[in-house]
């Protein structure tokens, strides 16, 4: 089971965040709210959408024998400036199990589970 989550950042605390498994809508996310998304073990990936702003995709590994839960956050730090950009750095991803992550291009947080 993937296990998506909003973490608690206060950016855009008022607007959802769109969630993407493997380039598939899966729905939106309010903040502090969490989607579960049955998958086969394997590789997948997870993206997050807001106002038109896309992530960079986290690429997972899912095993049978747990859960694996991803909080995903808009960075509490965004600026004006990375908003006209449309950067990709105002999203941050946790992953825990962290080994359940794979090498991949977007910012990781440290697993505090």
């Amino acid at each position: 089971m993937l296990v998506i989550d909003r973490g608690s950042g206060h950016m855009a605390m008022g607007r959802n965040l769109r969630v993407l498994v493997d380039g598939s809508d899966i729905g939106a996310l309010r903040q502090h709210a969490s989607i579960m998304v049955q998958r086969e073990p394997g590789e997948h990936s997870v993206e997050a959408e807001l106002d038109g702003h896309r992530s960079e995709r986290v690429r997972l590994l899912l095993d049978a024998g747990h859960d694996t839960h991803v909080t995903v956050t808009v960075y509490p730090r965004m600026s004006l400036l990375v908003m006209l950009r449309r950067s990709r750095s105002m999203f941050a991803f946790d992953v825990s199990p962290a080994a359940d992550r794979l090498p991949g291009e977007a910012p990781a947080l440290a697993s505090p589970r």
